[in-house]
């Protein structure tokens, strides 16, 4: 009898195991998040094109097109892309790719407190010094043309390095999008921009960040997209930015501690406790699979 440790992974955790990254949906609180292992995004300043695993699109309430393409992370000019993942209904997590000295990984989960995807990069220094790396978060919206930024959390529609977030919609027809970057007393972007990679349109959300990671150090960087309905014809905003003033439970249900105290975007002072011993999602259910494939491998040679 042959075992196989995705296999067991598989069953242990009730998920999807993957060693070539497939297309898989994710879902929580009414929407849907598509994620893709392989977009080319297109070149756009200071990164060339390449091979991208992101969010291709979300859709909620009958409302569609949310993104043509969302979460995309860069590192020092080169788009983040990995041939490997866990998933469940709700989550996906990636494998480790190195880049420029440091392993990335992502993780994407959909909560259930709301309409909210859950970003989660990060980034170990694999090198005996310090790595100082240019890491760049992009959206880009469905709305093309039409979109229109309606409010920030500075109180106006230009949008700054101050801003911890920002709504855009198009008055109907595609959900409104609220992007959230980063949270008072963590690390701000050094330089924002409304036009990223053309995909129907160049209008999205780019937010690039200075990582300087020590030897043997991980640091995390942490966003959230939340999409609602958006009435044909409606002014305002949907959207609930007050949620996101702070990491709360429902923010971070399912981030362990070293997670948690990874991420330098956010103030995680008033962070959860652990819900799982440390170590992170994939790197735990691995060796969980591991441990569980070496006991039947015991149990089958002793009665052979």
């Amino acid at each position: 009898m042959r075992l196989n440790s995705s296999a067991l992974l598989a069953a242990l955790c009730g998920c999807i195991v993957t060693s070539a990254a497939s297309a898989q949906t994710i879902t929580g609180s009414g929407a849907s998040w598509f994620f893709t292992p392989s977009s080319f995004p297109g070149a756009t300043s200071g990164i060339a094109d390449g091979p991208s695993t992101n969010i291709v699109d979300a859709n909620i309430g009958g409302q569609g097109d949310a993104f043509d393409s969302a979460a995309v992370l860069a590192v020092n000019g080169s788009y983040f892309a990995n041939g490997s993942i866990i998933a469940t209904p709700t989550s996906i997590a990636t494998g480790t790719t190195p880049m420029s000295g440091l392993n990335v990984s992502a993780q994407f989960d959909a909560l259930s407190t709301g309409p909210i995807l859950r970003s989660l990069f990060t980034f170990t220094n694999t090198t005996g010094g310090l790595v100082n790396a240019p890491v760049t978060l992009m959206h880009n919206f469905g709305s093309d043309g039409n979109t229109q930024i309606r409010a920030t959390s500075s109180g106006d529609t230009t949008v700054t390095t101050a801003d911890r977030w920002v709504v855009t919609n198009d008055a109907g027809g595609d959900p409104e999008n609220l992007s959230v970057l980063w949270s008072a007393g963590g690390l701000a972007p050094s330089s924002v921009s409304t036009t990223v990679f053309t995909s129907a349109g160049s209008e999205g959300l780019r937010a690039d960040f200075n990582l300087a990671i020590g030897a043997g150090q991980t640091v995390s960087l942490l966003f959230f997209n939340q999409i609602t309905n958006d009435p044909v014809g409606g002014s305002g905003i949907a959207s609930n930015p007050g949620i996101f003033d702070a990491l709360t439970s429902d923010l971070t249900a399912g981030l362990n501690s070293n997670q948690l105290g990874s991420v330098v975007n956010w103030n995680v002072g008033g962070g959860t406790p652990p819900t799982v011993p440390d170590g992170a999602m994939f790197g735990v259910l691995e060796a969980a699979a591991a441990f569980v494939l070496l006991a039947f491998r015991h149990r089958f040679r002793g009665h052979s």
